[in-house]
């Protein structure tokens, strides 16, 4: 991306994939280079910690198009290939917002 960022005169970049496109050490490096990132997340393959956010009627908004939206912030970590012994390690990434919206 930085070639691109140069070439192009591009200020900061937002990256937009599918989950199982990306991977731990891609979202670090995005971050490293100062970037952002926005995945697409499914409810039926995440935690039930995510699935009862998700589902607790408290907390949306409704838009005019009828989608429902809320947000939080949470704790994210990611599995980074450490250079050094070629090993995953854990990486805190700070916070997240985590938007969730969908069609009621």
């Amino acid at each position: 991306m930085d070639n691109l960022q140069e070439k192009y005169s591009l200020g900061r970049i937002i990256v937009v994939a599918d989950r199982g496109m990306i991977t731990g050490d891609n979202i670090y490096q995005t971050l490293v280079d100062g970037n952002g990132y926005i995945l697409s997340y499914s409810i039926r393959g995440s935690d039930q910690a995510f699935k009862d956010y998700v589902l607790d009627e408290q907390g949306y908004s409704v838009e005019k198009s009828g989608f429902r939206i809320k947000s939080r912030l949470t704790p994210r970590q990611i599995l980074v290939t450490d250079p050094l012994i070629g090993k995953k390690k854990k990486v805190n990434v700070g916070f997240l917002a985590i938007p969730v919206k969908f069609w009621n």
